[in-house]
């Protein structure tokens, strides 16, 4: 049997290469485990589809502090005077790495397939994301000789007066490969003294087989010496090594910025997969960190992805481990896309770095945005090159190298030269320290002046006292409407508040006057900022501080992001001068919300749908419905109508608002969280002219509650309109699990009302919706229905029958079910008409304890109906006879089909509680019987097959 962690090598897939837009990478998927599955659980009994194996784990118990006392020596790569690192902090974060995985599966199953399917029936499984080749960042120029310029624009040769450097400190390179032997090269090398070359052993048992003088993580896949950096084909990290630390002094080739510091070597690309692409960036990160790497250059991201918590664990792990992380803003800057978002530097505590030329301008390629926080010369520079071991670029025909892989290395040799002079600096300290001491260059950019962070001053950064500047930045900010709750999203022409959390890393600050303006790179005007400033009287080293409200008006309904600049001016310890700049990136009009009472967690978007969007990778919605013990249950869900005139209406809907058949109107926080949608302005089809408005709270247990108010809004009259809400509940690892059930447990007594149980016949676990309603016109549907009744995203046919056969659709499992409860009402739906319903959902630990918690709650619910004459029908559905035992006597009793026609009709006995009806003449289908006693009746769904 195969395990999770154990003692193995790193195996890749090789990919094929795409030189447009990156797709993720075949057959391979990143995974997390919950916290309480074992790391030792074999990955076969985690019912993973498309055949998935273990590619490799993020992190070997031998690398961990728990697991490994040799570890729990290793010093971290800073413990100074100023920084000290939380044993705590990284043993939970080894823990998190301990049960992220990589696995490969059949490349025949899309990537989208694999992703989905894990997270909808995988309960074992935390996250599941795919995996994505990191673009490198350069941008090939026509050969020229160059000069290194970019030196005298950093001034780097007054830094070097001060220090050139320690070779206590090193630089890990993430890259495709390095000519590590280069004469320029090789003796900067720092090897591992733990690491006997050449044996195929892990001598120092840190997981990796011969990372003497640097690690190939392709290694075993290319048949090649673990520390076997160089491949023939591959030129950009030898480019990006030598820009950082190629020798000084040597008389040979080019001064690298650190040039006395050390580096580390680390390929992270398969030899067989082309020049364009990083394979194992993450895999490198951690790599470094275990090394003791003070400082990790990537020159390589990409933006086709969106936010994975996966890597950002991978980076919080390796700046607790004292190595800071540098890379590239990018190179994706075009007329649309001037701030598109670039991994990793968009992640939290990462350094991102924008290109300018040697006269500090923007170059063209250069991404902006809250990622890019400082800026360096990358444009037209010669260094060492991958051709030979005395090979230069100025020589061999290969041209001058650029783009913000150029500029980012220069970043990380100045930060090594920081960390020569300063040691005792954290992370994030230094990152803040080389952001607050570079050069102002806005007046060389004036088109950018809102977006463009500082240019990287070599000699500033280390003549200057990191504690004589204050380093201020933002960790969140909070929205607050007028009545000072808290919200997600604004509601256009009203004006909004925010706050933002601050923290100081470096010196103290005093006097510190804040303003806030908007940087909109696409200038869309959707919000207004008034004009306003505040000040905060001391901000001590260290410290955190949250400012008084900014207010913002929102002026159109937009879902592109923007930007807030927070604009600081202080002063620092011993009289210094502060001016810096934070972007804030913020979507004016979001388009959906996350509610939650503490423990449980649902997301509800604008038109209409629950639990989880369609999605793309970059911009999946939606956190489901989840509880703090029991996780996310809910995949997706949402409203779906249907009428005789137009039979179906869903909110499930997919990415893109424009692709569903509802639109926003408006929406209120907090709580109640009232939404209102309509399908006026469809664009599939004919509306009905309907407005939703959807009104959220939570009830005891944890129970969402929705009462609905339909209104028909349109010009014609509908006929049985019907309304529901659509469940794709998961709580097995596998569909064919799953079982579904009338939930008559909790149904309302004097009401109309229907209720869905799905439970699994071993897993405790249990999910339920309930609709209810206190129209007099209203049958309660409810349907538990099998995979293939919901395939092809639900067809028009099965959504009309979900919703208009009453309860008589029950699968009866096992299967992957999903559930649909809703309101049928049998008198036509006139316009300017309203209907009302009630939903409750909820997600339980067994169904006792459901139970209660429903019928608990079921005391909030609707009450102001008269007492119907209620009955009981069977059996159901019917053939010859129809029976029917009324709880009291009735006038009369009518069966009308689903147009609406009375097709019988009859007046029961004085006193008569038992009917027996004669119904073969009917046709086969679905008829409401209606009930009347007095001044009141009641109805429900009969279906009738001979």
């Amino acid at each position: 049997m195969r395990y999770l962690f154990g003692f193995f090598l790193l195996l890749f897939t090789v990919h094929s290469i795409a030189l447009s837009a990156r797709p993720p990478v075949a057959g391979r998927a990143w995974i997390r485990l919950k916290a309480n599955v074992p790391f030792t659980t074999a990955i076969e009994t985690l019912g993973l589809p498309g055949n998935a194996r273990l590619s490799h784990a993020m992190l070997l118990p031998e690398q961990c502090m728990r697991f490994n006392s040799r570890t729990r020596q290793i010093e971290p790569a800073s413990a100074g005077k100023n920084y000290s690192v939380s044993a705590t902090t990284v043993d939970s974060l080894e823990q998190l790495l301990l049960r992220t995985i990589v696995v490969d599966f059949d490349s025949t199953m899309s990537v989208a397939a694999f992703c989905a399917q894990v997270r909808k029936r995988c309960t074992e499984v935390e996250y599941c994301y795919p995996v994505f080749e990191n673009r490198k960042s350069f941008v090939p120029n026509d050969p020229k000789y160059g000069q290194q310029g970019y030196l005298q624009t950093i001034q780097a040769e007054q830094a070097w007066d001060i220090n050139r450097g320690d070779t206590s400190v090193v630089i890990a390179i993430s890259d495709d490969a390095i000519r590590r032997t280069h004469e320029d090269l090789a003796s900067n090398v720092a090897v591992n003294k733990a690491e006997i070359p050449g044996n195929n052993i892990d001598d120092d048992n840190n997981g990796y087989v011969d990372d003497y003088a640097g690690v190939n993580l392709f290694a075993t896949q290319e048949h090649s010496a673990g520390d076997n950096t160089f491949v023939p084909q591959d030129s950009h990290g030898t480019c990006v090594a030598s820009i950082a630390c190629a020798v000084q002094g040597n008389q040979k080739g080019y001064a690298g910025v650190a040039g006395l510091c050390r580096f580390i070597p680390i390929k992270a690309s398969y030899a067989g997969n082309g020049e364009d692409y990083i394979d194992a960036g993450y895999e490198s990160l951690i790599y470094a960190a275990l090394r003791g790497a003070r400082i990790v250059n990537c020159s390589w991201g990409n933006s086709d992805q969106g936010y994975n918590p996966l890597e950002q664990t991978v980076v919080n792990y390796v700046i607790s481990r004292g190595t800071c992380i540098i890379a590239a803003a990018g190179n994706t800057n075009d007329a649309n896309t001037p701030t598109s978002v670039f991994y990793p530097a968009a992640y939290s505590g990462v350094l991102g770095v924008g290109e300018t030329t040697a006269q500090s301008r923007l170059t063209d390629a250069s991404t902006l945005g809250s990622h890019c926080r400082i800026v360096a010369p990358g444009d037209g520079i010669n260094t060492a090159s991958y051709k030979g071991d005395d090979s230069y670029t100025d020589t061999d025909g290969t041209g001058t190298f650029a783009g913000t892989s150029s500029a980012t290395p220069i970043v990380s040799g100045v930060a090594g030269l920081v960390l020569s002079e300063f040691p005792d600096l954290s992370p994030l300290q230094l990152a803040e320290h080389l952001h607050v001491t570079g050069d102002d260059v806005t007046g060389q950019n004036p088109s950018w002046s809102l977006f463009i962070p500082r240019q990287v001053n070599a000699k500033n950064a280390l003549s200057r006292d990191p504690m004589q500047s204050p380093g201020i930045v933002v960790l969140s900010s909070e929205l607050r409407n007028s009545a000072g709750k808290v919200i997600q999203n604004d509601v256009v022409g009203d004006t909004v508040h925010v706050r933002f959390r601050l923290h100081n890393y470096l010196g103290a600050a005093s006097n510190c006057q804040l303003s806030l303006v908007l940087a909109d790179p696409l200038g869309t005007n959707a919000v207004y900022i008034p004009d306003q400033s505040q000040n905060i009287a001391q901000l001590a080293r260290n410290a955190d501080t949250t400012t008084a409200d900014f207010d913002l008006i929102i002026m159109q309904y937009s879902a592109e992001h923007v930007f807030l600049r927070l604009n600081m001016h202080a002063t620092g310890e011993g009289g210094a001068e502060y001016s810096d700049f934070a972007l804030v990136e913020f979507t004016p009009t979001k388009d959906y919300v996350d509610l939650s009472d503490g423990n449980a967690l649902v997301s509800v978007g604008d038109y209409g749908w629950m639990g989880s969007n369609q999605f793309t990778f970059a911009t999946r919605k939606g956190n489901g419905f989840s509880t703090r013990n029991l996780g996310n249950m809910l995949y997706r869900g949402g409203v779906i109508c249907s009428s005789d005139e137009n039979f179906g209406r869903t909110g499930l809907g997919s990415d893109a608002m424009q692709a569903n058949d509802f639109t926003y109107i408006s929406r209120t926080e907090p709580y109640p969280y009232v939404l209102t949608y309509t399908d006026q302005n469809s664009q599939q089809g004919n509306p009905m002219g309907i407005e939703l408005q959807n009104s959220f709270r939570w009830l005891p247990g944890s129970l969402l509650r929705c009462d609905v108010t339909i209104r028909n809004t349109g010009l014609n009259t509908l006929h049985h309109f019907a309304l529901g809400y659509y469940c794709d509940w998961d709580i097995t690892t596998e569909g064919t699990n799953s079982f579904v059930r009338r939930y008559n447990e909790i149904e309302a007594q004097n009401l109309a009302s229907a209720a869905e149980l799905e439970f699994h016949q071993t897993v405790r676990t249990a999910c339920a919706s309930l609709a209810i309603s206190s129209d007099t016109d209203a049958v309660a549907q409810a349907a538990g229905m099998g995979q293939k009744f919901v395939s092809g995203n639900f067809s028009v046919d099965s959504m009309f029958a979900a919703l208009h056969e009453g309860t008589s659709i029950q699968y009866s499992g096992p299967d992957d079910m999903s559930t649909l409860v809703g309101m049928m009402f049998t008198t036509p739906f006139e316009p300017g008409q309203e209907r009302h319903a009630s939903f409750v959902f909820g997600i339980g630990g067994s169904i006792d304890s459901l139970t209660t918690a429903f019928n608990t709650a079921l005391d909030d619910v609707p009450s102001d109906a008269q007492p119907p004459a209620d009955m009981v029908i069977s059996p159901q559905p019917a053939d010859q006879t129809l029976q029917i035992r009324l709880l009291r006597p009735a006038q009369s009793c009518q069966v009308y089909s689903l147009r609406g026609e009375c097709v019988l009709s009859w007046h029961p006995e004085p006193n008569d509680v038992w009917i027996r009806r004669d119904v073969h003449t009917l046709p086969d289908g679905c008829y409401v019987l209606r009930v009347t006693a007095g001044d009141h009746y009641s109805q429900q769904l009969v279906r009738i097959i001979h």
